[in-house]
């Protein structure tokens, strides 16, 4: 199982979530498929996972440790922070994960997706892999700031 670090995507949610939680129900739909759609572009650029570097390799308690990350605690601080409704941030974190939910329970034309999403990733070092990943976290990380002033 791959996923790219779900901080990632919570990221790009928590920024959608922010810059549209006032707009009308028919533009949140379309946030909410966005989101969906930008988990595939964010998987195919090449990414590391925290549990990489741990005995927790490739491991259901290791992808749970870093989807833990992504999906509760990550939502929660941003949370905190903005007082942005709970429930439009939620639906966010979740549209944008929808995808890895998707490969985790098997569905195969997923799966499929994802595969093809990962392509370059088996072909690159594991350093490489990172510097990609830091790289992008940092960026979603400086928008989301951008954001939230």
């Amino acid at each position: 199982m791959y996923l790219l670090t779900t901080n990632n995507h919570t990221v790009i949610a928590a920024t959608a979530a922010t810059i549209s939680q006032n707009i009308d129900p028919d533009g949140k739909a379309l946030v909410l498929l966005g989101l969906v759609i930008s988990h595939f572009i964010l998987d195919a650029i090449p990414h590391g996972h925290y549990y990489d570097f741990s005995k927790l390799r490739k491991t259901w308690p290791g992808a749970i440790f870093e989807v833990g990350i992504g999906l509760f605690i990550l939502p929660i601080i941003v949370w905190h922070f903005t007082q942005i409704n709970l429930l439009w941030l939620s639906a966010c974190v979740i549209s944008a994960s929808l995808f890895d939910f998707g490969v985790g329970i098997g569905i195969p034309q997923i799966a499929r997706l994802n595969h093809w999403a990962h392509w370059w990733n088996g072909r690159l070092t594991e350093l490489s892999k990172w510097i990609w990943e830091i790289s992008e976290t940092i960026i979603l990380i400086l928008l989301l700031l951008l954001v939230l002033k």
